[in-house]
């Protein structure tokens, strides 16, 4: 019987507008553009060996039903990640936008 490798969630969670990020759904080059940014802008949100444009765009997941929209994967030597933008909640249960409302708290 063979192994199944460890599978985790390996997902980074990038500043990126809603604008933005649709449109890195489309355009490869614009996509890789942000990537490159952030790696440079964000250098501890990604894995040690991606330093240098060590990396491939890989497609995107299947649309969520939850948020109706899919994430961008990227592969980094044989590990695989999701880039999730930071306007989404996690495990796409909403957008941030719903929730800051909650955090504000009334003094009595």
């Amino acid at each position: 019987m063979m192994a199944n490798k460890n599978r985790t969630n390996k997902t980074i969670i990038l500043p990126i507008e809603q604008k933005d990020y649709a449109k890195c759904l489309t355009d490869t080059t614009f996509c890789r553009m942000t990537i490159d940014k952030n790696i440079e802008r964000f250098p501890n949100l990604f894995p040690d060996n991606i330093k240098g444009q060590n990396y491939k765009l890989n497609g995107k997941t299947r649309t969520s039903s939850k948020m109706k929209m899919q994430l961008i994967k990227i592969k980094v030597k044989d590990e695989n990640y999701q880039i999730q933008p930071s306007y989404i909640l996690p495990y796409m249960r909403g957008l941030t936008a719903m929730a800051e409302k909650a955090l504000f708290f009334t003094e009595i």
